[in-house]
């Protein structure tokens, strides 16, 4: 094993010299098209709630009046039940903290052509489908995103966020690889009053984007990831935080270049009414602590 280029600089330096600089253009094509794809996916739950709401809201809020003419206790119990529920706040999780144990150095290995990088990165992304009930956050340079969102009877509402990679493929080795390690925290919680819903998730992604393709050439779907839907008087809570370390293959254009993302959506939905609604919350922290390119 004969290593060519040792250290962030030196990386970059023979990278740049192989590839040249990575294309602005190519980049900023690659950023469209993922909030193309988040929106276009928004957009898509939105309207699949509303409609699903359409034919069950007319049903549910005269079953809840004469649910409530039967026994007036129950709408007491109701509202004392909704001051608690509209009392929650947003809960937020601390951000990763890196473990001592990632200390690899960023390298190239003779060869199999083996790259290997660690923050800082090239570029971030952010995107959101409502601003006032999420917050987004990247940072390419620390190589950290965050994720949030959270409707109380707000509907159906987005948020994203990644880190990108630029890095080019020899000609040696058409068939690729582009693996990340992620040190993430999560937190996900909805809760419901009877003939209400709520749902909540996340899903984490690596991409790969080709500069000379103008398109994606790999697609991942990776963890953390979770899914959640609750109703009546129902509730779920989960947390969770560690290391994933995962990836994509691909097949790459001979001294070609590309950029990678790593990067992760989180969903909310919740409805209300006259009788009560739900509340729905989301939370991603990731570190990008390593990226890697080879072959397979």
């Amino acid at each position: 094993m004969t290593v060519i280029a040792y250290g962030a600089d030196q990386v970059r330096h023979l990278e740049r010299a192989l590839f040249g600089e990575a294309p602005q253009a190519g980049v900023e094509a690659s950023r469209v098209d993922l909030s193309r794809h988040f929106l276009r996916r928004a957009e898509e739950r939105r309207a699949a709630r509303e409609e699903a709401a359409r034919f069950t809201e007319r049903a549910r809020e005269k079953m809840l009046m004469r649910m409530f003419e039967d026994d007036p206790d129950i709408k007491q119990d109701l509202e004392q039940h909704k001051a608690v529920f509209v009392s929650q706040r947003l809960h937020r999780v601390a951000p990763p903290v890196a473990k001592p144990f990632i200390t690899s150095v960023p390298r190239v290995i003779a060869g199999s052509f083996e790259w290997y990088k660690n923050a800082p990165y090239d570029v971030a992304w952010t995107a959101t489908s409502n601003a006032s009930s999420t917050s987004t956050e990247a940072d390419h340079v620390g190589g950290t995103y965050s994720v949030i969102a959270q409707s109380l009877e707000k509907g159906s509402i987005s948020a994203a966020a990644g880190v990108g990679v630029y890095f080019g493929a020899p000609a040696e080795d058409t068939m690729q690889s582009f693996a990340a390690i992620i040190n993430y925290t999560d937190f996900l919680s909805d809760s419901a009053f009877p003939g209400y819903s709520a749902s909540a998730g996340f899903q984490t992604y690596l991409w790969v984007w080709g500069f000379t393709e103008n398109a994606w050439v790999g697609q991942a779907s990776i963890t953390p990831s979770w899914n959640s839907t609750v109703t009546g008087f129902d509730g779920d809570t989960r947390k969770d935080s560690g290391f994933t370390g995962q990836y994509v293959t691909f097949s790459a254009a001979a001294n070609q270049q590309y950029l990678a993302w790593a990067w992760s959506e989180g969903y909310v939905a919740a409805s209300g009414g006259f009788f009560g609604g739900s509340l729905s919350t989301v939370q991603l922290n990731a570190n990008v602590q390593y990226v890697s390119f080879s072959t397979p």
